[in-house]
């Protein structure tokens, strides 16, 4: 029988405020673990008792996922049913946290068996396939915005809902979500409080409304993503702005990552794809008569960054 994303979080409960299990619970498998060294078995015997007793205890705190389209160990997550976070089980803050809480040292031969176990579970029948929400994500009826690792925004035409990461099945990836902020302050329009925004010029009088609706739609996830070409003379501000887009966003700023690590995602994602074009190309051919809009393969991005891309 299969349960929905929503289904498996509502049914995760009694983990402590800390986000480990209860005390009962962590006491519990630590015991477990104590008992298994000091017994007479051999060291394979006790190292795949304790690693199946990790696994156990795990599925009570939370839930492991793998990553619907690569499905491999780089890009499975774990989410924790506390603190509401959904992280990659090779990251540092997962391996901290699995390691005080079994009070098994990061260094000890033991914890490479238990780090090896959590991440064939990770791809096994204990495990449910995800596609990772970033920053924010679009349903039919909804919009959700993230608030830090382990909240989001619901936003519907009946209002706005802060509620826990996780709800109606909407899950985001700790490190994809916009730093935490405050739902009920008084919104501002950076068109109008920001004069780099305020200030825009542009050559139709529509123009600006144009960017006006290209920047609030970023939260909707579009299915199409026009590319935006900001045209003029070299100083006028077309990188800036650019810059100053997931700063009003709240983006976090991240590091470019090779393809081999799990910032791969899948092509749900937004993307900034700008095309920043300065005024001194002017020649073009026949029928043709803005070519430097015709988006580059390299200016499309799936891992959730902004990308700019110049042509000439």
């Amino acid at each position: 029988m299969s349960i929905t994303i929503q289904e498996m979080v509502e049914s995760m409960a009694g983990i402590g405020p800390d986000g480990h299990p209860p005390a009962d619970s962590s006491a519990d498998i630590r015991g477990h673990i104590l008992k298994t060294v000091r017994s007479k078995d051999a060291p394979f015997q006790k190292n795949q008792a304790i690693a199946d007793a990790v696994i156990s205890a795990l599925l009570q705190a939370g839930r492991l996922f793998y990553h619907a389209e690569f499905r491999d160990f780089e890009s499975a997550m774990f989410f924790n049913s506390r603190l509401k976070r959904l992280e990659r089980i090779r990251s540092d803050s997962f391996l901290s946290w699995i390691s005080e809480w079994l009070a098994v040292n990061r260094a000890d031969n033991l914890f490479r068996h238990i780090q090896a176990a959590v991440e064939t579970a990770s791809l096994g029948k204990s495990a449910s396939a995800i596609l990772p929400a970033a920053y924010w994500q679009a349903t039919p009826g909804s919009v959700y915005l993230s608030n830090g690792d382990g909240q989001i925004v619901r936003i519907t035409l009946s209002g706005w809902e802060l509620c826990d990461n996780g709800t109606d099945g909407v899950l985001f990836a700790a490190g994809k979500t916009l730093r935490p902020w405050n739902v009920e302050a008084f919104p501002e329009d950076p068109f109008e409080t920001c004069r780099l925004f305020r200030e825009a010029r542009s050559a139709a009088a529509h123009g600006k409304d144009l960017l006006r609706a290209w920047t609030y739609s970023l939260p909707t996830t579009p299915r199409c993503k026009p590319p935006l070409c900001l045209s003029g003379e070299i100083g006028s501000g077309k990188t800036r702005w650019r810059l100053a887009l997931p700063s009003c966003m709240a983006c976090r700023s991240t590091p470019k990552k090779s393809k081999n690590t799990a910032s791969r995602t899948s092509g749900r994602r937004w993307t900034l794809a700008g095309l920043f074009v300065s005024t001194m190309q002017t020649h073009a051919p026949d029928g043709c008569p803005t070519p430097w809009l015709v988006p580059q393969p390299e200016a499309a991005s799936d891992d959730g960054n902004f990308t700019q891309t110049l042509t000439s």
